[in-house]
């Protein structure tokens, strides 16, 4: 079991890997201006700015029975799941995730398989925005374009680099409103994670309770 300690090393990890990936890419020459301009982003007031709207959230929509949330079941998971960045203020959606059979976060990367359910109001709602991406969206990356029937999206690299360092302050802020007792008045199994990445790929944890 991976300990909330050791996450944001391991996300470092990660980032590391993906800044080389990005370095080794024909776009590197092209964009190195725009990953400088991410990597001066301010995170620190990202994150205030992150911890209020997560605390906002938590009473007037993810728990709350007005807003359609079944406050009989018990959640496994939260999981943020994004897009890829094509607009400002980019956005994760939030799903409550019950019924998980096959939980098993033993590592940062987590496949999810395919046994679980979305609670009641909780699914594809309103989560956590990424204005960390908007440099990104600013310089117009990440254009698609179709090449011998298959889609591709250009500046993958530079945006998986967006998305780990911003997983950073996801990460501590989320840890830091579960030392501040945040989520127990989340309806929440004994285990319970917090889960974030982009849609049809693997998802990072950020929190387990």
């Amino acid at each position: 079991m991976i300990e909330n300690k050791d996450i944001e090393h391991l996300i470092k990890i990660e980032l590391e890997k993906a800044i080389a990936a990005y370095k080794n890419s024909e776009r590197f020459t092209e964009t190195e201006s725009v990953f400088n301009e991410l990597m001066n982003y301010n995170f620190d007031r990202y994150k205030r700015k992150l911890k209020k709207e997560i605390k906002r959230k938590i009473k007037r929509s993810w728990t709350n029975p007005k807003k359609g949330i079944n406050p009989e079941l018990k959640l496994d998971a939260f999981l943020f799941e994004h897009y890829f960045p094509e607009v400002k203020d980019h956005e994760a959606d939030i799903y409550g995730i019950i019924d998980w059979e096959e939980k098993k976060v033993d590592q940062l990367v987590i496949d999810m398989g395919y046994a679980y359910d979305f609670a009641d109001g909780l699914e594809q709602d309103p989560g956590i925005t990424m204005q960390f991406y908007n440099p990104f969206v600013k310089n117009k990356l990440g254009k698609s374009y179709y090449k011998d029937g298959i889609l591709i999206t250009e500046d993958t690299e530079l945006a998986k680099c967006f998305q780990l360092k911003g997983m950073i302050s996801i990460h501590q802020a989320f840890y830091e409103l579960h030392n501040e007792n945040a989520f127990d008045k989340v309806h929440k199994n004994d285990e319970f994670y917090i889960l974030f990445g982009e849609h049809d790929d693997d998802c990072y944890l950020l929190l387990s309770i």
